[in-house]
């Protein structure tokens, strides 16, 4: 056809058929698929986006089958933008294939990275290529229109898409999209826009983005959008077009749309606006030609971007202030031109030279020594050749009362950048450095003597050749190597493995700064361990800074010290501070650091802990003033306070006592203090130690208890003892006696007597000494499952003859509990003292009655009499030992007291408890309640 030439989709690129099966090859150059307006339409749209995202490439493709899609055509970026060419013809024609390729193009414009995996050689090739040219590659994909199954699709290659980009190129592409579709459903090569108006505004008015019609110099028609940015409802626009313009930017409007309507395609450009509300607005336009009504007119496209041009003026508020940091450093900034013009010198030149800054305002080989002027001019245009480096530069400079003086300048050519246009150079002041330079090269052999014997190592480390340039000879006394042998190493053999860790990170961090900033100073200390030659490890202080040598290579130069004594040093004292702090915190004593002015400044766990007060750091002694008690019961006294004392005497106190009421109660303290001088007279503390002594005091007071006790114990079985002795001794006179005068009945009687006596006696003893074991922690406790009924009876048997004299009948019913987990000798014990105890107070012929219930896992034995009873102070003091007294029984027998006592400190063995249950006249009741573990 005719207009072949001019068709991107041509059949001799498309294979096979769609997915409804109409054979795809007859839609194209055909009025009824794609019209040359139509191509048109996609070639503007393209140049729009590369307006928004002019490092952008873009590939119009179009579907084959399910599975892929044909390249059309590849739009490259802005040529001046990239390097090594690529020739996008290559890819037209190209088939490529993935599963359900057809899913990466939606309506939306989003990120679509599985293209990477598609198999076509030829499609990969374009993106690594591509990721070459733009660092940071994303793959963004968009369908543009469809039919019958049949789609057309855009892909995007970005290397710095941004979020506005993207919102405006989704904005583009929307607008476009409408126009395609049209196209795809009315047009062809003979129709115009005019010819399905209403479809076309129903699709345009669905755009975000303003598009309207200009014909003869008159809006004739607009979107909602354009409704929208503008302010006027409807079409209610001003008869002329450039009423609304700020008269400023109406001959460049005037120019664009001549140009437009010749034929002449055009960039992007920006005018002003005032809308019906009186505000000024900044609109980006672009345009192309289209029939309206069978009359050329101009369909642009209106993008708001007074939000932009307002971030740009804040940028430029964000410049000045660059100037001002600039006018306020030390070093000179400098903007020189392509010819060699000092087009701006900072304020710190006139300081740095003692020229005024007028005076200095000429051709900058002017201000440079003449034997200085060759390489100058030589890194001058090294610096125009390489405008993506920083050049560093050291000449001599004039100065206004010293003849020169000696500048370091770092430089970076950004001619080639039309917005800026110019070199940057910033000059410092190393006139001290390079005298002492001088004097170095003169005196050359003490160099070599310093650096031979100097104990740092310096060196230099080329980051492009990736090895050491350059080691002092002080390298052999801190490693053991020659330097020619650590010179032959690689950083990181250099190394420990953890310090290999670190360096790298340092150095990526380093790396990618540069990347960004060619300019930026990287300067760091760390402290690494190197091996040594012996095998040895040594630890070191690394200072280094980054610096671009003669060729353009970043290199880092170092300074290495040895710390391995100072390392050792801190290590000892870390470990010296550690054991300390330990020690402290884990002594049972309270420890407590106070200044002057009373006020707590350190304490240890162990104090917190007695006082129970969290935290303690930073609490004033006077807290604790209404909590102060005094062993004598005397009122507190500031004047008193031992701590007081000490602050003002300067003189340790040693073993105060004192008690601090808490919630729990007195908790008594035994404090010694001393002052701690922390090296500065004005700075003196007192150092407080206490020691919980509550436990002490009651463990003295349970002693004065004990004692006390005994002591009447001692006095009660002094005398049942001797009651006892004194009847055996009168019964074994009368028995010796009786055998002589008396029969032997009389004998037998006088010997049952004597028998129960020394059983007594008997009873008397074990009592006494079993409680003598219990009050001193011997008697074992050997917990095991016990018949219960075989106890209680071996326990009868002892207690029958005393029951039988007085006519006391034992009844017992322990059906319900057969077995019991307890020791088996204090049991035995605590029955025996019960029962006989029962017994003792009973009335002749009256009952003892024990019975053993089980409640759940408890066990409760009970032994009741009928006895005299007690009344209830006499209930509430029974099982206290400082209460021990004797009380004859109904028929005057005798006891110590221990018994129940006895039986109390063997319940407590068993977790239980006893207590008892009494009216006078009317009997008692003990009872004992032991707990029963599940025994497997």
């Amino acid at each position: 056809m005719a207009r072949e030439k001019d068709t991107y989709l041509t059949a001799q690129r498309i294979n096979g058929k769609n997915a409804v099966g109409r054979d795809v090859n007859a839609l194209v150059g055909h009025d009824s698929f794609l019209s040359a307006e139509a191509l048109s339409t996609i070639e503007s749209m393209i140049n729009m986006l590369q307006a928004i995202d002019n490092s952008a490439a873009y590939v119009i493709v179009h579907s084959n089958s399910t599975d892929g899609f044909v390249i059309e055509k590849a739009f490259l970026p802005d040529d001046k933008k990239l390097k090594n060419g690529y020739d996008q013809h290559q890819l037209q024609g190209v088939s490529c294939f993935g599963h359900k390729v057809a899913s990466f193009f939606s309506p939306e414009l989003r990120k679509a990275e599985g293209l990477r995996g598609l198999g076509c050689e030829t499609f990969q090739a374009f993106v690594k290529w591509f990721e070459n040219e733009q660092s940071n590659t994303l793959l963004y994909s968009a369908k543009v229109a469809e039919k019958d199954g049949f789609w057309l699709g855009i892909i995007s290659l970005s290397g710095q898409t941004s979020e506005e980009q993207l919102s405006l190129s989704e904005s583009a592409l929307e607008s476009f999209r409408g126009l395609i579709y049209s196209h795809l459903n009315n047009y062809n090569a003979n129709k115009h826009i005019g010819g399905n108006k209403e479809l076309y505004d129903k699709v345009l008015n669905n755009t975000t983005e303003g598009i309207i019609v200009i014909q003869d110099e008159r809006i004739v028609w607009g979107n909602i959008a354009t409704q929208e940015i503008l302010g006027y409802p409807g079409n209610e626009y001003s008869d002329s077009l450039y009423t609304m313009i700020v008269p400023e930017d109406v001959p460049i409007v005037k120019k664009r749309y001549k140009e437009i309507i010749n034929g002449k395609a055009i960039e992007s450009f920006d005018i002003r606006i005032v809308n019906e509300k009186q505000e000024y607005l900044w609109l980006l336009v672009n345009g192309t030609i289209i029939n309206y009504y069978g009359q050329p007119a101009v369909l642009a496209f209106l993008q708001d971007i007074t939000m932009r041009k307002k971030a740009e003026e804040a940028l430029k508020l964000s410049e000045s202030r660059y100037r001002l940091l600039v006018n306020k450093s030390t070093d000179i900034f400098v903007e020189i031109d392509r010819h060699g013009n000092q087009i701006f010198i900072s304020p710190a030149a006139e300081k740095l030279t003692g020229f005024t800054l007028e005076e200095l305002q000429r051709p900058f080989s002017e201000v440079i020594h003449p034997d200085d002027i060759d390489e100058v001019s030589k890194h001058w245009k090294i610096a125009l050749e390489n405008p993506d480096q920083t050049h560093r530069i050291e000449y001599r400079h004039i100065h206004k009362t010293k003849g020169y003086i000696w500048v370091e300048a770092h430089g970076q050519s950004f001619l080639h950048d039309p917005e800026i246009g110019r070199v940057f150079t910033f000059v410092r002041d190393i006139s001290d450095r390079k005298e002492l330079e001088l004097q170095v090269q003169e005196q050359q052999e003490k160099y070599k003597m310093i650096s031979s014997n100097i104990s740092d190592v310096i060196w230099i480390y080329n980051l492009a050749e990736m090895r050491f340039t350059y080691i002092t000879p002080s390298v052999e006394r801190l490693r053991g190597y020659r330097v020619e042998e650590a010179m032959a190493q690689s950083l990181f053999e250099s190394l420990t493995p953890e310090s290999i860790d670190l360096v790298k990170n340092r150095i990526e961090e380093g790396l990618k700064i540069l990347a960004a900033q060619p300019n930026a100073l990287i300067e760091s200390t760390e402290e690494l361990q190197q091996p040594c030659k012996d095998g040895s490890l040594v630890w070191i202080e690394v200072s280094t800074s980054v610096r671009m040598n003669k060729k353009g290579e970043h290199e880092i130069l170092g300074v290495s010290r040895n710390i391995q004594d100072r390392k050792m040093a801190a290590k000892a004292l870390f470990e010296s501070k550690e054991r300390y702090r330990k020690l402290i915190q884990n002594m049972e004593e309270g420890v407590l650091l106070i200044n002057k002015k009373g006020e707590i400044v350190s304490s240890n766990d162990a104090a917190e802990r007695i006082l129970n007060i969290k935290p303690l750091t930073g609490r004033d002694i006077a807290h604790f003033r209404d909590m102060v008690v005094y062993e004598n019961g005397a009122p507190y006294s500031l004047d008193k306070h031992p701590l007081k004392s000490v602050l003002e005497t300067e003189d340790a106190g040693n073993n105060s006592i004192l008690g601090v009421r808490l919630h729990e109660g007195v908790t008594w303290l035994k404090i010694h203090s001393d002052t701690l001088d922390l090296g500065d007279s004005n700075d003196l503390h007192m150092l407080v130690t206490f020691t919980d002594i509550s436990n002490l005091k009651y463990k003295n007071q349970k002693l004065q208890e004990s004692n006390a006790t005994k002591d009447k114990f001692i006095s009660i079985m002094a005398h049942d003892l001797k009651s006892s002795f004194n009847v055996i001794m009168g019964y074994t006179e009368l028995l010796k006696e009786a055998s002589v005068e008396h029969g032997i009945a009389s004998v037998e009687e006088m010997a049952s007597l004597t028998h129960n006596s020394a059983i007594h006696t008997l009873g008397l003893l074990n009592n006494l000494l079993d409680w003598s074991r219990a009050q001193t922690g011997h008697i074992k406790f050997n917990p095991e499952l016990i018949d219960l009924d075989r106890l209680l009876d071996s326990v009868l048997i002892m207690q029958n003859d005393i029951a039988q004299k007085k006519s006391v009948s034992l009844f017992k019913d322990t059906n319900t509990c057969k077995a019991v987990y307890a020791d088996k000798n204090m049991m035995s014990t605590i029955l025996r003292n019960i029962i006989s105890n029962a017994i003792k107070f009973t009335n002749t012929g009256g009952t003892v009655n024990i019975v053993c219930k089980k409640y759940g896992h408890v066990l409760q034995f009970s032994v009741q009499d009928d006895g005299v009873g007690m009344d209830k102070e006499k209930v509430q003091y029974l099982f206290a030992s400082e209460e021990v007294s004797s009380t004859p029984g109904t028929d005057g027998e005798m006891g110590t007291g221990l018994g129940l006592n006895v039986s109390k400190e063997f319940v407590g063995y068993h977790q239980g408890r006893i207590y008892a249950e009494s009216e006078p006249g009317k009997g008692t009741t003990i009872y004992v309640e032991i707990p029963m573990p599940e025994i497997a």
